[in-house]
């Protein structure tokens, strides 16, 4: 997800020019996230001062720019009054989207409700990655959450017959962004036996000692 690409910008006098053979880009964290990533150059080449921006216009002498949103970080090397060619660095690690919103459904049982959930993430941005989903956890009216898993079906056995409940799905992206869904679903009732449906046979139907 994350890349490096050399650039060359006109300076004035000889400075070196930063290069993806002498500069290296690194980002933190490196995964998937929702908040801050922390961009840091480094070069092997001394003498100068490494400069950083977040708009190869805005310029500070500092190896570190943090950013909020996908984008670029811009270096180069400067003498005090000349500055060289500059190198710049991508990522895309990003995601602050919630995945698409989605409608669980549910079957049931006379004593368990099985529900069922899918969704996928929203698509990427200029400013956010696709991070894609992670896995689903559920709750059974305001019970606790189960654990997350990648299967988004979920099944609670031994519940009362005849009882409505109220089914939470959460989906969660890898960079940590959610989205909940919610269905009611009711157990059923065991059906009585009676004449009309319900036939007996005898062996031997005829008299026997």
């Amino acid at each position: 997800r994350n890349t490096t690409t050399g650039t060359v910008s006109k300076g004035t006098g000889t400075v070196a020019t930063l290069t993806t053979s002498n500069t290296t880009f690194s980002y933190s964290p490196s995964g998937w996230t929702n908040g801050s990533v922390t961009a840091t150059v480094s070069t092997t080449v001394t003498g100068y001062t490494l400069q950083t921006s977040k708009d190869g216009k805005t310029w500070n002498s500092t190896n570190t720019q943090t950013f909020t949103a996908n984008g670029t970080v811009y270096a180069r090397l400067w003498d005090g009054t000349n500055y060289g060619g500059s190198a710049t660095g991508n990522f895309t690690n990003i995601d602050k989207l919630a995945p698409n919103t989605f409608t669980p459904t549910a079957t049931s049982t006379t004593k368990s409700i099985t529900v069922t959930a899918s969704t996928t993430d929203q698509n990427a941005t200029s400013t956010n990655g696709k991070s894609n989903i992670a896995g689903y956890r559920f709750k059974l009216d305001s019970g606790s959450w189960t654990s997350y898993q990648t299967s988004g079906t979920y099944t609670w056995n031994n519940l009362a017959q005849t009882t409505n409940h109220t089914i939470t799905v959460e989906a969660k992206d890898n960079a940590g962004n959610t989205t909940t869904g919610t269905v009611s679903k009711g157990t059923g009732t065991v059906t009585g036996l009676t004449t009309s449906n319900t036939t007996f046979s005898y062996s031997p139907s005829g008299w026997t000692n």
